[in-house]
């Protein structure tokens, strides 16, 4: 379990100009808190002079016995910690050195909230469930400071009210793709607990394994949990494998145990039984449930498959005994059946599936999946349950029973509570710890895109387009860790840490007094510490030495601004060429205050690195700028980009930055079922000959070549040139990396480049269906 360091001083500094009143029953009365340290926000802190002595001595005690477990549990934190144990008991009458706590009325908290009240002699926490004494003690351990000498923790006389904005504040892990031990899986049930999130979605079953035994198919763990190889590398088009048979799979026994690990801990655990697609392990092991095929194999790759489950009431039935069996483990009122990326092909080719379309009078094949899951729902909510799903569950008729977890987008959300069901907010650019974090190149290979803490923090899970009567329907939000490229509990940590305080933050703090200077203030302050001591991997990508890019206003070139989110951090840089030679008249060789602004025009590699007031050094933040006729010069876009991925804006096109590979969302401009019509403005005739357009090949991730660019030139703006046209083999062949045209030297300004989208995503594919993706990343012009 985590532990948490408290500055005392940090405390008081803001003390002699802070107070508090306790108007606490409704948010409008929310106050702004003193700097506490703690993380996520509370609603309101008042830190008084003086301190509670906590040592061995110390007694805690209940007034319900639901709450000694609860007692048990902050004892062992306290042992392991600091090596204190205090003494347990009920209904005790001790008026000095003890912990108090109360279970009190319940209108005067809301659900989950809590009260600590601190001053000398004791410490009385207060709320009307045991969830809310929970969350008061993992506050009161993120008040304790380094134990002093004396054996003692001295913790400062406080007030503090805190109760929660959702009611689903959850972390999603993936054990499909790469398999966690039960010991590991508790101990990320401990870094939820810290940080005050009740629900854990167990992503149990996919196309690369079946994770949870079901006694009435033994095959489902005896052969669909085991694979005999995984992909080497990111995801590619001439994919390779190790040979190494992986596998795991928890018993039911193992099943219970977390389960009850977690409720201790007021975390509901939430399984989701992929269906009708990604199912190949399942298949694996049963292959009579699919349309056509007598053999599957385990999935080796990452990625979507064509063979899913044929709707059939074998297939049916099957389901919903592995739903008996799930639902007997797992007390949760949401059952998740996923329903994402279900691709049709099979049920489009399958006899039996288009006479059954005919016989129910369906459209289409994603009717036939909606029928197919209304029969699964409608026996979950026979059972006493709902189900919960991916957003593409929306598209053809749920009851209001069903819940929605919208990961495309707000607008699935948006929609579904409009129309009356429960949703959890879990959009990919904001949601998603398996993307990058970092702009950094040393980074740990990821899946892709970007998602830096800030962006954690900026999410927003009620959507701006709700009408207000609609707006209780968003029952919270969701970050999701899928584990493709996540083969280490090591790594698992780097990948969520700190991004979890960010969402912890997000879901749990009144909107209103949330400010992420303030966050990254308490974040690297009071709880980088506790993440050495506990030897969390962490990433530390806010310590890094960042840079922004814009254009030179008063000439060629561009503005490299260099900077931290630390402003009391210093930075030191270097700029050297291609042939690693130092550009004596822009390197620093001293740490400076940022923010530093440098004037780059010709091509350089970039080396920053910062340190904070204590003397630790950031990681190296290495970047190549190329600068050509095209870098800072105007440009205009017919089509604007995905918001998703729209970083910087046309600019990006021209900005120096050659995207690296494995691609990271923050340097290229991603364009979902349109094309790109970029027209580029030199400001004068220049003589050039040679033009070229980076471009990303990622079927996978949904990214397809362009399927024809054309490059053509103007000296007015008006009238164009046409000066050459490559189709996607064409650039395919050149390594598919860049369209780059050659041709005699020629004197122009204007350059116009049409890249057009490769339209929707093929059968077979990743995504089918789904408009491609188009990404670009750099204009070249010489």
């Amino acid at each position: 379990m985590i532990r948490f360091y408290f500055s005392l001083q940090y405390f008081l500094i803001f003390c002699a100009f802070l107070f508090l009143q306790f108007h606490y029953n409704s948010p409008a009365h929310a106050q702004t808190t003193v700097k506490s340290g703690i993380i996520p926000l509370p609603v309101s802190v008042k830190i008084l002079p003086g301190n509670f002595e906590l040592s061995n001595a110390t007694h805690i005690t209940w007034n319900n016995p639901d709450d000694a477990a609860t007692a048990s549990i902050f004892n062992s934190q306290l042992k392991q910690q600091y090596s204190i144990v205090i003494h347990e008991e009920a209904n005790s009458n001790l008026e000095t050195n003890v912990i108090r706590m109360q279970r009190i009325n319940a209108g005067e908290l809301p659900a989950e909230g809590y009260r600590i009240s601190i001053d000398e002699n004791k410490i009385i926490i207060q709320a009307k469930d045991g969830a809310g004494i929970f969350y008061a003690l993992q506050s009161l351990l993120q008040l304790c400071p380094p134990m002093a000498a004396s054996g003692k923790l001295l913790i400062p006389k406080t007030i503090l009210i805190d109760y929660p904005r959702f009611n689903w504040r959850g972390m999603h892990l993936d054990v499909a793709r790469h398999f966690f031990s039960k010991e590991q899986v508790k101990k990320y049930i401990d870094y939820l607990a810290a940080y005050k999130f009740n629900t854990f979605h167990w992503h149990l079953t996919d196309d690369q394994g079946w994770r949870i035994e079901i006694k009435k198919y033994p095959l489902l763990t005896s052969v669909g949990a085991w694979r005999d190889g995984t992909l080497i590398g990111h995801y590619s088009n001439q994919p390779q494998f190790d040979s190494i048979r992986y596998g795991g799979f928890y018993s039911q026994e193992d099943i219970r145990e977390v389960v009850a690990y977690a409720q201790k801990r007021f975390i509901t655990i939430v399984p989701e039984i992929e269906m009708p697609g990604h199912v190949l392990a399942l298949l694996s092991a049963y292959p009579e449930l699919a349309c056509s095929g007598s053999s599957f194999n385990v999935a080796k790759n990452w990625g979507v498959f064509n063979d899913v489950l044929c709707p059939t009431e074998e297939t049916i039935s099957f389901m919903q005994n592995v739903l008996l069996e799930v639902m007997e483990l797992f007390p949760s009122k949401y059952i998740h059946i996923g329903g994402d990326e279900c691709p049709k092909e099979q049920w489009q080719k399958s006899v039996y599936c288009q006479n059954l379309m005919q016989q129910l009078r369906l459209k289409n094949e994603n009717a036939l999946q909606g029928y197919f899951t209304r029969r699964i729902e409608t026996f979950v909510s026979a059972h006493g349950r709902s189900i919960i799903g991916w957003d593409e569950i929306l598209e053809d008729g749920l009851s209001t029973s069903a819940a929605v977890m919208s990961w495309r987008g707000i607008d699935g959300g948006t929609a579904a509570a409009s129309s009356n069901h429960n949703v959890v907010m879990s959009p990919t650019d904001f949601c998603y710890f398996d993307y990058y974090q970092s702009q950094n190149t040393h980074e740990p290979l990821a899946i892709g895109g970007y998602v830096p803490l800030e962006k954690v923090y900026a999410f927003e899970p009620m959507p701006p387009a709700l009408a207000t009567d609609k707006q209780s329907f968003i029952m919270g939000g969701q970050a999701n860790l899928w584990t493709e490229y996540i083969e280490s509990f090591s790594k698992l940590q780097y990948m969520i840490f700190p991004r979890i305080c960010a969402m912890s933050e997000v879901l749990w703090s009144q909107k209103e007094n949330r400010n992420y200077a303030d966050f990254v203030a308490r974040l690297s302050a009071n709880h980088f510490p506790e993440f050495n001591a506990a030897k969390i991997n962490y990433s530390k990508a806010i310590l890094e030495a960042k840079f922004a890019l814009r254009p030179n206003e008063n000439g060629a070139g561009i503005i490299a601004r260099l900077f931290t989110d630390d402003p009391s951090a210093t930075i030191n840089y270097n700029l050297s060429s291609y042939e690693n030679e130092i550009l004596s008249a822009t390197n620093n060789t001293q740490f400076e205050r940022g923010p530093i602004d440098l004037l780059i025009t010709h091509s350089v590699i970039m080396n920053i690195k910062s340190k904070d007031v204590s003397g630790n050094l950031s990681a190296e933040n290495v970047q190549q700028l190329e600068i050509n006729k095209a870098t800072a010069k105007n440009i205009t876009l017919l089509n604007a980009p995905d918001a998703k991925y729209s970083n910087g804006g046309p600019f990006t096109l021209v900005n120096g930055i050659v995207g690296h590979l494995p691609w990271n969302g923050s340097e290229w401009l991603g364009f979902s079922g349109k094309n790109i019509e970029a027209m580029v403005d030199l400001g004068k005739s220049e003589m050039i000959s040679k033009i070229s357009l980076g471009v990303l090949d990622d079927e996978g991730s949904w990214i397809y070549l362009p399927q024809q660019v054309t490059v053509s030139i103007s000296s007015d703006g008006k009238t164009f040139r046409t000066v050459g046209t490559k189709n996607n083999e064409a650039i395919k062949k050149t390594g598919g990396r860049k369209a780059t045209f050659t041709f005699t030297k020629t004197t122009t300004r204007y350059i116009k480049i049409i890249a057009v989208n490769a339209g929707n995503i093929p059968a077979g594919k990743a995504g089918s269906g789904n408009p491609a993706w188009l990404f670009a990343d750099e204009i070249g012009i010489e």
